[in-house]
């Protein structure tokens, strides 16, 4: 759990929910990847641009990766191959090959961007842009926007679930359910006021 206002990520047992430890960060932590086998966490300082990559074994910081203005969220690629750092004053995507935690490309999205997501084969990322209130289509293979879609107004957490693409509308006060190929809207979920979502929040039981 990233700890905005201390500079840590707070470590827990995700069976008992007892707090197990404590790592410090750079400024300003917000979104949090971790890779499969547990090795490494990546986290998106955003007051200092950069994403620090962590040890969790030992709790060392082993290098600050340069990205845009004001990262906000992280998205490790189905293959873990590559990280995605959505930088929300610059209005662009990192894309960090995570083998030579280096910045290999800038994608230009929309305005704000500010949750990602994939397609469950990796060819695609999916981006809110929460001032331009679309979501960007990144085609992985070649980083490049194939495909932007209106969504609504300030579209924050978003999540793909086998051909469909989860969005929460901040200021609509709804859930949007998209076909992940076209766009289109298939459902609309009115749910309370100001809802927000972050991070993988839709799964398979």
């Amino acid at each position: 759990v990233a700890d905005w206002f201390k500079g840590r990520i707070l470590v827990f047992d995700g069976v008992t929910h007892q707090p197990i430890n404590t790592i410090p960060t750079g400024k300003t932590p917000t979104g949090v990847a971790i890779r499969a086998d547990g090795s490494r966490i990546y986290i998106a300082n955003r007051d200092e641009n950069v994403v620090s990559v962590i040890k969790p074994a030992t709790g060392k910081t082993l290098s600050k990766i340069r990205v845009g203005n004001h990262p906000f969220a992280v998205g490790l690629t189905p293959n873990g191959k590559q990280l995605y750092a959505l930088n929300v004053l610059s209005h662009d995507v990192s894309v960090i090959d995570i083998r030579r935690n280096r910045t290999i490309k800038t994608i230009k999205v929309g305005q704000a961007p500010y949750g990602v997501a994939f397609s469950p084969d990796g060819k695609r990322a999916y981006i809110t842009n929460q001032h331009s209130e679309s979501v960007s289509v990144i085609d992985t293979a070649t980083r490049r926007v194939s495909q932007a879609w209106p969504i609504g107004a300030y579209p924050e957490g978003i999540a793909t679930h086998e051909n469909r693409v989860v969005v929460v509308n901040w200021m609509d006060d709804n859930v949007r359910v998209l076909d992940a190929a076209s766009g289109k809207t298939l459902a609309t979920v009115d749910v309370g006021k100001n809802p927000r979502g972050y991070g993988a929040f839709i799964g398979s039981p």
